[in-house]
């Protein structure tokens, strides 16, 4: 037996995480000389309305076109008449993996009554990596890689990982939540809009 220490396995995971997050806070600008880089063409820049976590009334939810991991392509317009539930996440981010599991029962409870989304703000990942993080946590809703076009993430102000918004069926911001949000509330809060 030797002497020293060896690290705990766990720790060229956080390496990796803290790595990751910070290519994440570069690439989206919040590190950026220019303080307004980060809410350019953001239309709740000024306002703060997504600055807080709960119900939100009367904020339309930014619209997005992108490609999922399976190829497929869609338009957040294209849900109208569903309520939508769009988490922001990374594959490193533990929290999300709980954001998961707890939308893994919601979607249960709901299944095609509601859209779930999960968009993956980190733009170092690849679609083979967020697949992996998909079957890992037994997802079988609709995952997507966000692009440095698309900036679905900058356009809802996500900050902190997980985040989740529910989107009713007219279009607007129903909820925001900073961290996770546990399945018993999210599906409360469906339960008026299906």
């Amino acid at each position: 037996m030797s002497g020293g220490s060896s690290p705990p396995r766990s720790a060229p995971r956080r390496r990796r995480a803290l790595l990751l997050a910070s290519v994440v806070l570069v690439s989206t600008g919040l590190f950026s000389a220019d303080p307004e880089f980060f809410f350019r063409g953001n239309p709740f820049a000024g306002f703060g309305a997504l600055q807080g976590s709960g119900a939100i009334q009367g904020v339309p939810a930014p619209d997005f076109c992108i490609t999922d991991i399976d190829g497929a392509g869609f338009c957040l317009s294209e849900f109208r008449g569903r309520p939508v539930v769009i988490d922001f996440m990374a594959t490193w981010c533990v929290a999300c993996e709980d954001q998961a599991v707890e939308l893994r029962e919601v979607h249960q409870r709901y299944g095609d009554k509601v859209v779930f989304l999960s968009i993956d703000v980190d733009l170092a990942e690849s679609p083979a990596e967020l697949r992996g993080f998909r079957e890992y946590v037994r997802a079988p809703w609709r995952f997507v890689t966000d692009t440095p076009t698309t900036r679905v993430g900058l356009k809802y102000e996500t900050r902190y990982l997980p985040s989740l918004y529910v989107v009713d069926k007219e279009g607007f911001i129903a909820w925001h939540e900073k961290g996770i949000t546990d399945s018993a509330s999210l599906i409360q809060l469906l339960r008026g809009m299906v």
